[in-house]
């Protein structure tokens, strides 16, 4: 799982590192999006792999492609769409957040 792991920097207004996101991609040089990340989370539940390694930025990750209408996103910045608020509630719901 690790080597699907994309790590995104969070910067202040002055330019500084605050913080990461982390998402996961769907395959080799794929897109990086809710449903890659719930895949995982998923199947790391279910294998009994769910570690902090691999979780550190997800919950972060995830909030970011909330849009301002409460739905979720593909990524930060997309149209909100049913079956990613499911991804993204559903992910969340295996971190316990």
């Amino acid at each position: 799982f690790l080597s699907l792991r994309q790590e995104f920097s969070v910067t202040s207004k002055s330019g500084v590192v605050v913080g990461k996101r982390v998402g996961f991609r769907m395959h080799d040089d794929g897109e990086v999006d809710v449903r890659g990340t719930y895949t995982v989370l998923c199947i790391a539940k279910l294998l009994s792999m769910l570690t902090e390694e691999l979780t550190a930025g997800v919950p972060e990750y995830i909030a970011a492609c909330q849009t301002y209408e409460g739905g979720f996103g593909a990524e930060a910045f997309n149209e909100a769409h049913g079956g990613y608020t499911y991804c993204a509630v559903a992910g969340l719901h295996i971190l316990n957040r």
